[in-house]
């Protein structure tokens, strides 16, 4: 589905493959380009290499810089989410406890799992001592 930034320009010519070539309906300007750069040269979006509208209404520009925040609004509530999603994720994962045979078999994995022992016994003892 195509946002709202489509309804300023004329297709000029379709692609098989990117972007279409588009033609701006206030300044008649031609450029290749999609969503984004439709926005840039509405809006006049700094440091972009397409050049800003000199004839775009400043009501679609203030609808296009509303509709831009609202993108970089969503992207960043987005990107918090993931990344609070993969910090309670790995600090709820599980250790991995040795096996009887390789505590058995094996001196130093008996060592490497006395710290895992200790924590699990303070976690359990939290959780009886709490309910």
């Amino acid at each position: 589905m195509k946002g709202p930034e489509w309804k300023y320009v004329v297709i000029v010519e379709e692609k098989e493959k990117g972007n279409p070539r588009v033609q701006c309906c206030f300044c008649d300007k031609v450029y290749v380009g999609g969503s984004a750069r439709i926005r840039e040269h509405l809006h006049g979006e700094q440091n972009t290499v397409i050049k800003q509208c000199d004839k775009v209404p400043e009501e679609v520009v203030d609808e296009i810089r509303k509709l831009v925040q609202e993108k970089k609004e969503v992207k960043m509530k987005k990107r918090k989410l993931e990344a609070l999603d993969k910090a309670t994720s790995s600090a709820v994962s599980k250790p991995q406890w040795p096996t009887l045979p390789s505590l058995i078999k094996n001196e130093k994995a008996v060592d490497e799992s006395v710290p895992w022992l200790e924590h699990f016994i303070v976690q359990l003892l939290t959780t009886v001592i709490s309910s």
